[in-house]
């Protein structure tokens, strides 16, 4: 098995091909975009999908990662960055730096190195020493800030998410993030939350398209618990496996010849991150960017 990291570009720089979405769907259509249009941009230095089919079949030992723009850290083979220069043109203290991981599956949020590795590949793409805001998107949605049934979520729910939020409570307790966030909490659920976790979340993010039908009682307890309530228009699956396979096929073509199956059999998306750099003064996005974890599951 290999670990692999797909980056963008500064997407507030590129013109990115746009088309009608509905709400839910512009979040997922801004990174398949977004990450087909660097796929094209460096598809020679990408080939290292090949590099890792020999590798899986015994015909390669060693990794030429120099060849392919790649450097080995933390367990993934990511794209090098260029460190000579920071990205942002303005201090850090003049930036809103806001980071959100979506977990893409219930196993995943199982991992505790998941969020310590996306933080860290955000820093050092920005060239900072912490975050602002960190948000979580846990695996499973509830709700869009209006549906209130306690059937939304169940006890097991509860516990995974909290073992998880134990882990980036610890990067706010190191000083490498200021405020941690939660996504699409109901009030039910969010009460059960607050009850039962040291650090409390300071943002719960809510899908726009409910943002003016949010339930009395989750703004009651918002307020009372000072949590701050934001909107988002990110999908709840933002690189399902087929979404994956779909952007490598289209876009590498030493795997042009093989099925939509096979693909999917040797290729998992573990997690993305979605980061943004907002000068304060002037509410500008200056950087917006997503890092996307995937595996190679062949062995």
């Amino acid at each position: 098995m290999a670990r692999l990291i797909l980056s963008t570009n500064n997407i507030t720089l590129e013109n990115l091909p746009t088309g009608r979405k509905s709400n839910s769907e512009l979040s997922e259509s801004e990174l398949s975009k977004a990450l087909r249009y660097k796929l094209r941009e460096t598809q020679d230095n990408f080939s290292y999908l090949k590099y890792f089919d020999e590798k899986a079949e015994g015909t390669q030992t060693q990794p030429q990662v120099s060849s392919l723009a790649l450097e080995y850290l933390s367990g993934y083979y990511i794209p090098k960055v260029d460190v000579s220069a920071s990205p942002l043109s303005e201090e850090r203290s003049q930036y809103e730096i806001t980071v959100k991981i979506f977990y893409l599956s219930r196993a995943d949020m199982k991992n505790k190195e998941y969020a310590n590795d996306a933080v860290k590949f955000v820093m050092r793409k920005l060239d900072i020493e912490y975050i602002d805001l960190l948000i979580v998107s846990f695996s499973r949605g509830l709700s869009d800030g209006e549906f209130e049934k306690e059937e939304d979520f169940s006890e097991e729910d509860i516990e995974e998410n909290i073992a998880t939020w134990t882990t980036l409570s610890h990067l706010k307790e190191r000083g490498v993030v200021r405020k941690l966030g939660v996504a699409d909490f109901n009030t039910s659920k969010l009460n059960k939350f607050l009850k039962r976790v040291r650090v409390s979340p300071k943002v719960n993010q809510l899908n726009v398209k409910n943002c003016c039908n949010v339930a009395p009682s989750l703004l009651e307890l918002a307020k009372l618990e000072e949590i701050e309530l934001l909107t988002h228009r990110d999908s709840r699956s933002i690189l399902p496996n087929f979404l994956l396979s779909e952007i490598l096929k289209l876009d590498l073509p030493s795997h042009s010849d093989q099925s939509s199956d096979d693909v999917e059999n040797v290729l998992s998306s573990k997690w993305v991150v979605k980061y943004s750099a907002v000068i304060r003064d002037r509410g500008v996005i200056e950087y917006k960017g997503y890092f996307a974890a995937i595996e190679l599951l062949k062995s």
